[in-house]
Parts: structure tokens; sequence; C-alpha cells
């Protein structure tokens, strides 16, 4: 990540708003929700407004709101106040970052690929946590920021020592309704 990329998704939030207020959960989360344990930290990586963080939190998970964007941030905790939850986040550039070890019991990576991260991730979730990781897969050559793409067989191979619950690759259609792209998703637990 890099200040340009703060700057365009701080302008894409501020110009979109209406677009990011009423997104709901990832439904890769809702699909395997029976998995999660009954409570602990929640790592959600470019959290933006934080609709699948909020749905953690409401099932009383700490959760940790992590994104290169103030303006996505500033949006997220007026969502959490409006209703009653706290919010804990911090503008963050994780493409270097540094996390602790075994402390999350669930990370959420979505719509998002950072490869400094992922390291990082496997680290810092708990033996028996959970990650839930779905992200955009390079597909064509012509792709811009096609650094921020999954290469076929990638995300296997960054948790191959994790326990694979699902993996799957699906067609993903733009909030806006105007692209369709490939993903990746992964469910993984780390093993204990």
């Amino acid at each position: 990540m890099s200040l340009s990329d703060a700057f365009r998704w701080n302008t894409r939030y501020s110009n979109e708003k209406y677009v990011w207020e009423n997104y709901p959960p990832k439904q890769l989360l809702l699909d395997y929700e029976s998995l999660l344990p009954s409570g602990g930290r929640v790592l959600d990586a470019a959290s933006g407004l934080g609709a699948t963080g909020r749905f953690l939190s409401r099932k009383g998970f700490q959760v940790i709101s992590l994104d290169i964007s103030i303006n996505g941030l500033r949006m997220a905790q007026e969502k959490y106040q409006d209703i009653g939850l706290p919010f804990h986040g911090a503008v963050f550039d994780l493409s270097t970052p540094w996390l602790p070890e075994d402390h999350f019991s669930v990370i959420l990576n979505f719509c998002f690929l950072e490869r400094g991260a992922l390291w990082e991730y496997q680290k810092s979730l708990k033996p028996g946590g959970l990650l839930f990781f779905e992200s955009f897969v390079k597909d064509r050559e012509d792709i811009e920021y096609s650094n921020h793409y999954l290469e076929k067989g990638e995300l296997q191979a960054a948790f191959k020592g994790f326990d694979v619950i699902h993996y799957g690759r699906i067609d993903w259609m733009s909030h806006h309704g105007s692209s369709q792209r490939k993903v990746d998703q992964l469910v993984a637990r780390k093993p204990k």
C-alpha cells in the first residue's frame, strides 16, 4: 500500500458513501458461521466500513479494524456507534505489518491482497483459529493494479500447513454491477 492507495480509497469512500453504507457481511463468513468460536479477538484486515466485523462484534467478538483509509474507518466508527457497539480501529498499512503472535481467534481478509501480510496472518492466528480469505484472481494480463490480484494457486500455497475447510473460485460482480471478476475463497483453520 502507499499514500496513493490511501488517497484513492479515501476518495472512493467519500464519493461512493451511499454504495458502502449498507454493505452486508460477506457471504463466505455467513456460510461458515457455525464454525466460529464462542468469542475472542478478530482482525478485520482492510475493513473498510466494517460490515463483516460489525456482524462479529454483535456476536460478542472484540473486533480490531485495520484499513489504509481514514475515511473508511470514520464511517465504520459511525456505523458501530449507531448500533451501540465498541469500535477498535486504526489506520494501518498492511504491506509491512507486525501482528502479535497467537493473538486472534479469527482473521478476516476480504477483497484485498497484500502479500506482506500473509505470513503475519499465519503467525498471529491462535492455534485452532480461523482464517476467512477472499480476494481477486489474476485471470488476464491487462488488469489494473495487478499486484493486488492472486496468482493461480497462490492462496493455497500461502496457507498450505492449515486445515482447509473450504477452497473455491467464484464469479464476483462489483457493487456497481459494472464488472465481473474471479475471486478465490479460503476458509482454513490453523493447526493446534
